[in-house]
């Protein structure tokens, strides 16, 4: 997941290790996190109380914690399984279902409904 330069939303594509590809996730202290790119340290967003296929994308990460657009939920967090990442309503990240998962395809949130796309492979590192 990443953006290419010029491009603010949030996409899906082949895992490279590009810089915009890396992110760190910033605890909040309660059970949620940051998810800010290691390219620019913007954070990505997701309108919360958005409908199911609302789109994503990076903005200036709000350091009080307070913008609930840019709060999610790691589930399971700090693990080598594959995880759910869920805004505060419970919306999951995955990729537009009408692109097929396919180079390009938008990120967005959804209802979570279990399903493989709606889960990430996060790798933890320095």
């Amino acid at each position: 997941m990443g953006m290419p330069a010029g491009d603010d939303r949030m996409r899906v594509w082949n895992c490279t290790g590009e810089p915009y590809q890396l992110w760190d996730l910033i605890a909040d202290g309660h059970g949620a996190y940051h998810m800010a790119t290691r390219r620019d340290g913007r954070c990505l967003a997701g309108y919360a109380q958005g409908p199911s296929g609302w789109a994503t994308w990076l903005s200036d990460c709000d350091r009080s914690f307070t913008n609930v657009d840019q709060l999610w939920y790691v589930d399971p967090a700090h693990s080598a399984d594959p995880a759910r990442i869920a805004n505060l309503f419970g919306r999951v990240l995955e990729p537009d279902r009408g692109w097929g998962g396919a180079n390009e395809s938008p990120v967005v949130t959804n209802d979570n409904q279990g399903l493989p796309n709606q889960k990430w492979t996060l790798i933890y590192g320095p």
